[in-house]
Parts: C-alpha cells; sequence; structure tokens
C-alpha cells in the first residue's frame, strides 16, 4: 500500500479543485446572461425608434455624419438612405438602426 497512498491524499483535492473550477463556470455563465438581457432590453427600446424611423420613409432629413440625406426604406434594424458627396455624386448606404444617435427632420 506504500506505492498508493498518494493517490488517495490526491483524490479529495482533485474533487474540491474541480468543484471550484465549476463554480467560476457558473459564475461567467451567469455575468453572461445577465450581459445579455442588458442587451435585449437596449433592442426593445430600439424597436421604438424603428417606428418612428418608417415613418420618415421618402422625407428629407439630416444626419450629423451625412448631411442632408432621403430616407428610402427602413425597417426594425436597418435604414436605407440617399446622401450626396461634396462633389455631387449621389450614394445610397444601408445603415444599423442603433448606430443612429440623431435624426432631424428637415421641413
Amino acid at each position: 500500500m506504500g506505492d498508493w497512498w498518494w493517490l488517495i491524499c490526491m483524490l479529495p483535492l482533485a474533487m474540491a479543485l474541480g468543484l471550484a473550477i465549476s463554480e467560476s463556470g457558473v459564475k461567467k455563465y451567469k455575468n453572461k446572461i445577465r450581459r445579455l438581457k442588458r442587451r435585449l432590453k437596449k433592442y426593445e427600446k430600439d424597436k421604438d425608434m424603428s417606428k418612428i424611423i418608417n415613418e420618415l420613409v421618402g422625407k428629407k432629413c439630416r444626419l450629423a455624419v451625412y448631411g442632408e440625406i432621403t430616407v428610402l426604406d427602413a425597417d426594425d434594424e436597418w435604414i436605407k438612405f440617399e446622401f450626396s458627396y461634396k462633389k455631387g455624386t449621389k450614394c445610397i448606404k444601408i445603415m444599423r438602426v442603433d448606430e443612429l444617435s440623431e435624426i432631424e427632420l428637415l421641413g
């Protein structure tokens, strides 16, 4: 029995280590679930914004980065708009609604 004593002593230590590792894994997943819930709440707020943006289809607006734009189409997550560069060339861009910070409606 002289050669097996270390195995008998190490078995409880290995079990304790395994339990500690699994507990940290549970905490990690709890934090991940908490972050996903926060992100879900953010997207629920963005749905209200997408309804407002749907009403802007066909109207002229102003975005801080692109200047004057014309909203061509919009849905819950994306907005399609047209804008002109300083040289006069027109460009159509598709952008996520949650990336927008401010839209100004032009009269």
